[in-house]
């Protein structure tokens, strides 16, 4: 199949957004098109991801994109510069971004750029690193193979590094740079004069214990409360909050009797910190009842009511919930846009696509429009009618979250309604769920 040729703001996109689109553009098309080669740069320079805690990392992703490119000397010099230039000025250095810089550095190396070695050493002195050590410690292993592993000892010594981080390291040592006894070996030879080694051999011989006998953290069961108890502990002059585990507890198994007290209970209720534990209660179970009280705390100043408003709401479906829902998507702020589209959860009909789609266009940013597009999911999960195909596609194509093309892929999937250019297309993903969920689903379809 051959891939589309992308406009520059097309390929920004789908850079930014990690999708296989760009990775094709490339192998297709090269980078010598106007502002393709710029876009790859910032792409290298800048961690685009989203969620980077959750998403994973880019570094390897956008090396394949590099090697497609064809001459990643262009590349190497820039990244070189802003290593350096990280390594000089720490002030607006983020976590992320210099992860992602060492990783490319390192993986220049492993390319024969040489000159990288020594740079990635420096960084050993970096506050980001001295706090995060785990920024650096793949890399060290990558470009100082054994004597960069008495640096990430040293480097691990933090007491912020717990066993298991240790151990995680100790096995990326035995998989990328030699075999587990010869490792060993040197551990234990270097462990004689090196306290900072011998610490690392003791957290990672302990942390391997553990696993050998499956030592489970003891938890305290959690206590089930009685409706009595419940209300008891709402009502008592302590602060209620440290119990939210007890009553999120309590609320997955309390009768429909019990539910319609608390229900009640909203009704009368005018301290806004009990209403909103009464509130909380129907997070995950169906509100008996939408008052206009109920209603009312949407639009209240304090955040936390009005949150757990919209979420007692969004499990109801009901005449008065869809009046209010289509009343904010109709709304000019964008956060009261993402609440109406979540309150049509339950209450979506066919002939809302239109609305939800021009309201979801007229999100500016990255935060709002994947707030929307998660509550969007939701209604396409909610609702198997043939419009929300659309509504999908359009979410695929335009949420910055690889997690949530990730489950509209899944969504498409399962309704048999995924077009093939998207899933041809996912198959070179920055995530590799969603790599390995393309590639299962094309085999399968060329199987039958």
């Amino acid at each position: 199949m051959k891939p589309k040729k992308l406009t520059r703001r097309e390929f920004a996109r789908a850079l930014s957004q990690g999708r296989g689109a760009a990775l094709l553009h490339v192998k297709e098309y090269g980078d010598k098109d106007k502002g393709i080669k710029e876009e790859l740069l910032k792409a290298c320079l800048t961690c685009l991801e989203y969620d980077s805690q959750l998403e994973g990392g880019r570094s390897v992703w956008i090396l394949y994109i590099l090697d497609l490119a064809g001459d990643i000397k262009e590349y190497a010099g820039p990244i070189k510069a802003a290593l350096e230039a990280a390594l000089s000025s720490t002030s607006d250095t983020t976590k992320y971004a210099l992860q992602q810089l060492i990783h490319l550095g390192a993986t220049l190396f492993n390319r024969g750029f040489g000159e990288f070695q020594s740079l990635l050493i420096k960084f050993c002195k970096h506050p980001v690193v001295q706090e995060e050590p785990y920024v650096l410690a793949e890399a060290l292993i990558d470009v100082g193979a054994y004597f960069g592993l008495e640096l990430v000892a040293e480097l691990f010594e933090s007491e912020k590094v717990e066993n298991w981080e240790r151990h995680l390291l100790y096995e990326y040592t035995c998989t990328h740079l030699d075999d587990k006894s010869d490792i060993d070996k040197f551990l234990v030879e270097k462990a004689k004069d090196n306290q900072a080694i011998a610490a690392f051999i003791q957290a990672v011989t302990e942390e391997e214990e553990k696993r050998k006998n499956k030592e489970v953290p003891i938890r305290t069961p959690t206590e089930q409360l009685t409706l009595s108890q419940f209300m008891k502990a709402i009502e008592a002059e302590e602060k209620p909050l440290r119990y939210v585990r007890t009553y999120k507890q309590f609320a997955k198994q309390a009768s429909p009797q019990d539910l319609a007290v608390i229900a009640a209970k909203i009704e009368t209720e005018s301290d806004e910190t009990r209403l909103y534990f009464y509130l909380y209660m129907f997070a995950d179970r169906e509100l008996p009842k939408v008052s206009n009280k109920v209603i009312s705390l949407l639009f209240s100043k304090n955040l936390n009511l009005s949150r757990a408003a919209q979420n007692a709401l969004s499990q109801v479906k009901a005449s008065a919930v869809r009046r209010v829902a289509l009343t904010l998507l109709k709304d000019n702020k964008q956060r009261n846009k993402a609440r109406g589209i979540d309150l049509l959860r339950k209450n979506f009909q066919p002939t809302d696509l239109k609305l939800v789609q021009e309201a979801l266009a007229k999100f500016r940013h990255a935060q709002a429009l994947h707030s929307a597009a998660m509550n969007a999911i939701e209604i396409a999960k909610e609702v198997e009618d043939e419009s929300t195909v659309n509504l999908l596609e359009w979410i695929h194509d335009a949420t910055p979250c690889s997690i949530c093309r990730h489950r509209v892929i899944e969504l498409l999937i399962e309704r048999n309604r995924i077009p093939f250019q998207m899933l041809y297309e996912a198959q070179w993903d920055t995530r590799q769920e969603t790599v390995n969920l393309a590639i299962t689903h094309l085999a399968k379809t060329q199987e039958a």
